[in-house]
């Protein structure tokens, strides 16, 4: 079971990206993500933000495992733990959000490869959206569902 810290961020290299394992989801948007200091795609390392952004699902990923991209740790105070999963290059983070309708780029494949499970958000737990800055806590594991984390992971909860 995971356990975040006492900050609500998960130990090490952890980082949640909300909704599924899709292609689509695991790339960056053409043009809105490849401006700005958040550029790229957009995780976090507390999964609470990815809860109260009214996802049901996060994909946790292993930023130690992506392969030729950087992960960008950019929040802008205590409550943001905004990650940015990108490569080096301004032109190959262009080139990565122009292929999002088309799927299948390298990056987002190494992305997929990073995924170590996809969570259940018990969106229950935190009421209205944004009204509890406590991760999610599970008791057990997740039944399956038929949901799968697309890189190989168990499916799971907190």
């Amino acid at each position: 079971m995971l356990k975040p810290s006492h900050d609500g961020e998960t130990p090490g290299n952890l980082t949640y990206r909300g909704g599924s394992a899709t292609d689509q989801n695991l790339t960056p948007r053409f043009p809105q993500d490849v401006v700005g200091d958040k550029r790229g795609l957009s995780t976090f390392s507390n999964p609470a933000q990815v809860e109260r952004s009214g996802y049901k699902k996060a994909q946790e990923i292993d930023t130690a495992r992506l392969a030729n991209l950087d992960a960008i740790p950019n929040g802008t105070g205590a409550k943001d733990s905004h990650v940015s999963i990108r490569p080096s290059s301004e032109l190959e983070l262009v080139e990565w959000a122009q292929s999002r309708e088309k799927g299948g780029h390298e990056y987002t494949k190494a992305v997929k490869a990073a995924i170590v499970r996809e969570v259940r958000l018990p969106l229950e737990q935190s009421g209205p959206r944004g009204a509890s800055d406590a991760p999610p806590v599970s008791d057990g594991e997740y039944d399956g569902g038929g949901g799968s984390s697309g890189g190989g992971g168990a499916t799971s909860s907190w």
